[in-house]
């Protein structure tokens, strides 16, 4: 790994596993958009960096949106409106899904590239676990970074 890498990925280690788990159930999802946003500095940094940030952006205005909203609707909407409201909500989550396998998928391709592995490596993982996934191969990769440098330096 470079120099540059190197600091991408202790830029990106910050966070544990267990407190990234446990901001995606307090928040209901809406971390993740977040945790894409967070670091885009740092994701930017990695050689595929073609993350659509306003699309995440967009996703957690919709999440702001949606759960008063949700919470409201059976009052304000007839019927047929609200069928129609549930349909869309619907639509729009597996799309907002969908971006952020995406974004998972291009993040996972970028690690494997600055790390050695084949391209498809963990990809299933990514799929299923997201950013769960992704944040435990960045602190993976910056441990084995510092016992690497830790080795150099004591011999």
């Amino acid at each position: 790994m470079s120099n540059d890498s190197t600091l991408t990925m202790k830029s990106l280690s910050i966070k544990s596993v267990q407190n990234v788990f446990l901001l995606c159930l307090v928040t209901l999802g809406a971390y993740i958009p977040y945790w894409f946003i967070s670091r885009k500095k740092s994701l930017d940094m990695l050689p595929y960096h073609d993350i659509p940030y306003a699309i995440l952006k967009a996703i957690i205005g919709y999440y702001l949106f949606s759960f008063p909203m949700g919470l409201t609707a059976t009052f304000i909407f007839s019927d047929i409106h609200y069928s129609i409201y549930i349909l869309l909500h619907r639509v729009i989550m597996i799309l907002s899904v969908g971006v952020l396998i995406y974004c998972a998928l291009i993040v996972t391709a970028s690690l494997n590239k600055l790390s050695g592995y084949h391209l498809e490596k963990g990809s299933v993982f990514a799929f299923l676990l997201n950013i769960l996934y992704i944040q435990h191969r960045i602190n993976k990769l910056s441990q084995q970074k510092r016992e690497y440098l830790t080795i150099v330096s004591s011999s």
